[in-house]
């Protein structure tokens, strides 16, 4: 998935569309990379500084406190506070 790719999801699924204008989704691009985690990889641990906000662009993440899950986090959901695993590619 490229940048442009990226921003039309992010326009038109998930939650920030209900937060954020398509130009405020669009003007975000500058600063967006797109990463590709491995099945399981942790990407956040909690009580780190939040420094980045991750998109879902497929499969399904977990928000996880020591071993129970939180909340689940499926395409065009973000977060950036928690602890995550990636549950599904």
């Amino acid at each position: 998935m490229d940048r442009n790719s990226l921003v039309k999801t992010l326009q038109s699924e998930g939650n920030l569309k209900y937060s954020f204008t398509g130009n405020e989704i669009e003007a975000l691009r500058h600063w967006m990379t797109i990463e590709t985690p491995k099945q399981a990889e942790i990407l956040i641990n909690k009580g780190d500084p939040a420094d980045s906000l991750l998109f879902i662009l497929s499969g399904l993440a977990q928000s996880l406190d020591e071993d129970r899950q939180v909340g689940l986090h499926a395409k065009g959901d973000f977060a950036g506070d928690s602890f995550f695993r990636q549950k599904h590619p």
